[in-house]
């Protein structure tokens, strides 16, 4: 099952490579992580989404929103708190 796992986030990381601006992915490639519960993966991601898309801060609640939803949810209440929404 691991194995899986990582071959669908190595092809997350290629396809987000080759399509950089394209939220959508972007968003799919969130829950995935979000969904089987890679924090590392996940904030990752994050990191990199908004590296590439900073306006995705103001255009698209979802990235800044779910940031603060996953810490809030990973138990890390004191950085949850403290994300702009």
């Amino acid at each position: 099952m691991r194995k899986v796992i990582r071959r669908i986030i190595y092809i997350f990381d290629r396809l987000t490579n080759k399509y950089r601006y394209d939220i959508d992915i972007w968003k799919e490639y969130l829950y995935f992580c979000y969904k089987i519960k890679s924090s590392k993966n996940y904030f990752k991601a994050i990191t990199r989404a908004l590296e590439l898309n900073p306006a995705c801060l103001r255009n698209h609640y979802y990235l800044s929103i779910s940031v603060s939803r996953v810490k809030f949810s990973l138990r890390d209440l004191d950085d949850g708190r403290l994300l702009p929404v």
